[in-house]
Formats: structure tokens, C-alpha cells, sequence
């Protein structure tokens, strides 16, 4: 508490006690939230491969999934450079969640970074029928031949 002097015409004092007053009765402001440790937290490697796709374009992906898991999850490289370790923190079930949904990314695609893989192309029929007709074509002389 600090001791105020306030000086001034009957009414300019009333008013500077009045809003003092109103200083007093407003509760402090909060400087910093509580932060809560996560329920649970879990750690795995991912493959370095892969990693681009979990990340997304300007962290999209990850960040995606932390919104829609309602997660924290941290990405660090693992030394060798042989892929990253993936650190994912809050309730059990939305771990559990995140871990599945990252473990699908891994194994999507086939591996390939934003490319779908290519479907066998079939060989078109007719050039198999043209052949036939060509093999039938060729014969028929060496059956005239030996008639």
C-alpha cells in the first residue's frame, strides 16, 4: 500500500477518492497462466524418409495433427541422421490417438513423397490379335508348300 496526497477543489478530490476506490476493489491481474504437465507422454523413431511427409509444407501436417489430437508433439533429429525421434505429449487417449494416426503416415503411399504409385498398365488387345493374324499369315504359305 502506498500513502496518496491528492490536492484540488472539493470535487475534483471526491472523484480522484472514487476512482482510488475502484483501483482497490478490481482484482490483481493474473501474470501467468498454470501450466499442467501432460497425463501421458511417449517417445518412438520415425524414419527419416518419411519425416517430410509427417511434417507437411511449412509444418502443416504436424500441426494438424496436434489441433485435431489436441497433442504437443516435438520432432527431433536423432544423431547418424538415420531419422527423427517423435516425442508426443497429452491425455493417454489422445496419445494413443496421435501414435496411430503417425504410424498410418508411415506406412501411406508406399513411401513415396506426394506421388501415388502407378497402376500397372494393361498391353492392348489388338496388337496381341494383329500378332496372331500375322503368325496364321506365315503359316499358311508352309502348308501350301507342302499340300
Amino acid at each position: 500500500m502506498r500513502d496518496v496526497s491528492i490536492e484540488g477543489n472539493r470535487d475534483d478530490v471526491t472523484q480522484a477518492i472514487a476512482d482510488i476506490e475502484k483501483l482497490k476493489v478490481r482484482p490483481p491481474r493474473a501474470v501467468r497462466k498454470e501450466v499442467t504437465p501432460p497425463e501421458a507422454s511417449e517417445s518412438f523413431e520415425f524414419p527419416m524418409s518419411r519425416a517430410g511427409v509427417l511434417i507437411g509444407r511449412g509444418g502443416s501436417n504436424i500441426q494438424e495433427l496436434q489441433k485435431k489430437t489436441k497433442t504437443r508433439i516435438n520432432l527431433e533429429d536423432i544423431s547418424g541422421g538415420n531419422g527423427k525421434k517423435v516425442t508426443i505429449e497429452g491425455s493417454t487417449e489422445a496419445v494413443a490417438l496421435a501414435r496411430e494416426l503417425i504410424e498410418a503416415l508411415r506406412t501411406a503411399a508406399g513411401g513415396k513423397k506426394g506421388k501415388k504409385e502407378a497402376e500397372p498398365v494393361a498391353e492392348p488387345e489388338e496388337p496381341v490379335e494383329a500378332e496372331a493374324e500375322v503368325e496364321a499369315e506365315a503359316e499358311a504359305p508352309a502348308e501350301l508348300v507342302e499340300a
